[in-house]
């Protein structure tokens, strides 16, 4: 990297913030206090992308059974 030392250490602090908020968001999203449309738009990610983040930290899809069927029905 072509940076100062300043401008590398904007870098880094940014990743982290990121980083936390990424982590946050899917904490809430677990919870059930976030949908993923709502995750989606706060990340600024498209639905696939989620899909991914998800994917490689382990976690699945905050979603029910009745979820699921009522998904069937459309």
């Amino acid at each position: 990297m072509h940076l100062d030392k300043s401008a590398y250490l904007r870098e880094i602090m940014k990743k982290g913030f990121m980083e936390d908020k990424q982590e946050r968001l899917l904490q809430m999203y677990q919870a059930g206090k976030l949908t993923l449309l709502e995750v989606c738009k706060k990340l600024n990610t498209t639905t696939w992308d989620f899909f991914d983040l998800l994917r490689k930290r382990g976690m699945n899809l905050n979603v029910s059974l009745e979820d699921w069927l009522d998904s069937e029905e459309l």
